[in-house]
Order: structure tokens, then sequence, then C-alpha cells
């Protein structure tokens, strides 16, 4: 497992290696819950209006796409982040 997993999720390290590729799989399919929702309904618009409004009109489609994607990462991210850190805990 990546030193990168063990740095976001510090919840692993509590587990043994073989079983750390297996939790953090169940714990990425676990349900979000309310805040993780609205967060990520929230992000979405707000990358939505950056594309829009932060960019000049005649920006090329591909560039658009890219600074939809990256503002997208920055912030759904912490929303994903944070359902995965919550489902980890909650295992046994």
């Amino acid at each position: 497992m990546p030193r990168v997993a063990c740095f976001l999720y510090p919840e692993l390290r509590r587990l043994a290696d073989d079983d750390r590729e297996r939790a953090l799989r169940r714990a990425r399919r676990a349900a979000l819950d309310v805040v993780e929702l609205l967060g990520i309904a929230a992000s979405l618009i707000v990358a939505m209006l950056v594309v829009r409004y932060a960019l000049p009109a005649e920006a090329p489609s591909a560039m658009r796409a890219a600074t939809l994607v990256g503002v997208c990462a920055i912030t759904v991210g912490p929303f994903l982040l944070r359902r995965t850190r919550r489902a980890l805990r909650s295992l046994p």
C-alpha cells in the first residue's frame, strides 16, 4: 500500500498490511451521508460557476473541460475523502 494512502487515511495504520487494501475498498463503497451529499452538490455548482464566469467566453472547450475537472477534484475530493475516513473508522 502506498505511503500516500496511509497519510490520507491514518485509520489504515491500525490494520495489518494484508487487510488494508480490502478495508479501503469496503470503505469506498460506503453510502454518502447528508453533509457529504450537500457538499458535493454545492461543489458542483461552484465548479459550474467558475467555468461559466471565470473563463472568457471564447475559451476552447478543452480548456473549459480541464478547468471543470480540476475544480471538481479540488472541491468534491474532500467530501469523498471524508466518506472514506468515516467508513474506515466504523470498521471493526
